[in-house]
């Protein structure tokens, strides 16, 4: 004797199953609230010891104020390429000076770096997190044709 099972009830309107579980859109502000909590304590880490690593630093060459160097046409255009190697002192400004060339081959190329480096902006050497001057700065520019 076959007994017909009986229709499943309906489920109350809360009981959807959209809200059983987790939906989209939970998973979507659960994983946004992960990036945010990420951001935050990544931050909090970075300036932390931001301060610590930078107590004590070497003068280096800030890229997004110095203008880009111009490479020598005439030996651009023949496909020379060279190393020049340079020192100088950096004072707590940022500003180099009494700079000269230690190894290079080519006057051009030597010409340019020093040019290069007397416009170039400075973020200064620091000490105890006080601008310093750095008296033995070197520098080594590669000169190579892309």
């Amino acid at each position: 004797m076959d007994h017909p099972l009986p229709a499943p009830e309906p489920l109350p309107d809360d009981a959807s199953p959209s809200r059983r579980g987790w939906s989209r859109s939970s998973w979507t502000v659960c994983g946004l609230a992960c990036v945010c909590l990420t951001q935050v304590l990544g931050g909090f880490w970075y300036f932390h010891h931001q301060n610590d690593s930078r107590a004590n630093r070497r003068a280096s060459i800030n890229r997004a104020l110095t203008p880009a160097m111009k490479y020598p046409k005439n030996l651009l255009l023949r496909q020379v390429q060279d190393r020049v190697s340079l020192t100088c002192q950096v004072d707590p400004t940022g500003h180099a000076h009494g700079c000269h060339i230690t190894d290079g081959h080519y006057m051009e190329f030597n010409q340019t770096a020093l040019v290069f480096v007397e416009h170039a902006i400075f973020n200064p050497a620091l000490q105890n997190g006080h601008p310093v001057k750095d008296d033995h700065y070197t520098l080594h520019i590669n000169f190579r044709v892309k």
